[in-house]
């Protein structure tokens, strides 16, 4: 049987802080109250402090259909699934509150649940790292495999960028802009949402010496449709023997990219999420968690010696044989390291 809570004299408002108060975690409240606000003022245009029982008892099917449509276009499948989630608890919490003996919502939750968004990038696509995507590259070219310039540009901008496929495909070169001291910057607008990256000279003119009409602004620099990018990929877990298992895709690409520039940046989720222009911390934190459980085993490092020693006795080709074998995250703490110095 369900707890009923009795009260004396409620609102809207007093409603959905009752419920915000019940739950235990400060961030889960902060995230839960921006989505109840998202939620009211882009149904009926007011503040939360405004609503009312009767907006949410007239609450339709398609009223929650249109608005799990509106997230779809600005946020991805696991944003949109959380948005609704909390939606739909605090709908279930209102139909326990009870004034008089009487229910006074009376939402028929069932009725208004519709679909979850379908998963399909940071869930089903698994890791890579970046010497593997380095061998891509390598193979590609010594293959000499068709229009390999074009599509080791892609790589090597899917995993700087952290652009997703459909972005990069529509990249032209009037979204390119010499800013100063040989950085460039990319500027891609995708489901009205503008990202702007800066790359290296080195990285711009990869790019330019791509370019065949350079009075077309207009012209796109990869020139490869987004299926093209699918039978590439396909290739490459051909050639290298990819397990179906690894769930290898293109938008593993971007997880690297996230990953790489969470590393880079002395494991800051901040500069990570900025670069991967998620609107939610929570997005950027699915890309690297996994990863980071990974690296981060106690049993990996469990039993080792640490005795410094051994560190003073290596000659300079074996420090350089050392640093050559460490994974690229204790790279960057050293070379980190080294700057502090």
């Amino acid at each position: 049987m369900e707890k009923v809570v009795k009260l004396n004299k409620r609102n809207g408002i007093d409603d959905i802080n009752f419920f915000l108060d019940g739950l235990e975690a400060e961030e889960t409240v902060k995230r839960y109250r921006k989505s109840i606000e998202r939620f009211v003022q882009k149904l009926y245009g007011i503040d939360l402090d405004f609503v009312q029982p009767e907006h949410f008892k007239k609450l339709t099917y398609t009223d929650m259909k249109k608005y799990r449509d509106y997230l779809r276009r600005k946020y991805v499948a696991n944003t949109v699934n959380n948005e609704m989630a909390g939606i739909y608890s605090l709908l279930k919490e209102l139909n326990r509150i009870e004034v008089d003996g009487e229910y006074i919502y009376d939402i028929n939750v069932e009725r208004l649940k519709v679909k979850r968004s379908k998963v399909t990038e940071i869930d089903s696509s698994g890791d890579i790292s970046w010497e593997e995507t380095d061998a891509w590259i390598k193979h590609l070219g010594e293959e000499q495999v068709a229009n390999h310039e074009r599509k080791i540009a892609f790589i090597h901008l899917a995993r700087i960028t952290g652009l997703r496929k459909e972005a990069l495909a529509q990249l032209a070169y009037k979204d390119m802009r010499e800013l100063e001291d040989g950085i460039w910057q990319l500027r891609s607008t995708l489901k009205g949402k503008t990202t702007e990256v800066s790359i290296k000279e080195q990285d711009a003119q990869m790019l330019l010496k791509l370019r065949v009409d350079e009075k077309d602004s207009k012209e796109k620099i990869l020139k490869m449709s987004t299926k093209t990018m699918e039978r590439l990929m396909d290739y490459i877990k051909k050639t290298f023997q990819i397990p179906e298992e690894r769930k290898v895709t293109i938008h593993s690409l971007k997880g690297l990219s996230v990953y790489e520039a969470y590393l880079s940046s002395n494991n800051s989720i901040l500069v990570a999420q900025e670069h991967a222009n998620h609107s939610s911390m929570e997005t950027t934190y699915s890309y690297v968690k996994n990863r980071e459980k990974k690296r981060q085993q106690p049993s990996l490092y469990m039993g080792k010696d640490l005795n410094e020693g051994k560190v003073n006795d290596l000659t300079e080709d074996q420090w350089k044989e050392v640093y050559a074998k460490l994974s690229r995250a204790a790279k960057y703490e050293i070379l980190q390291a080294i700057e502090e110095v």
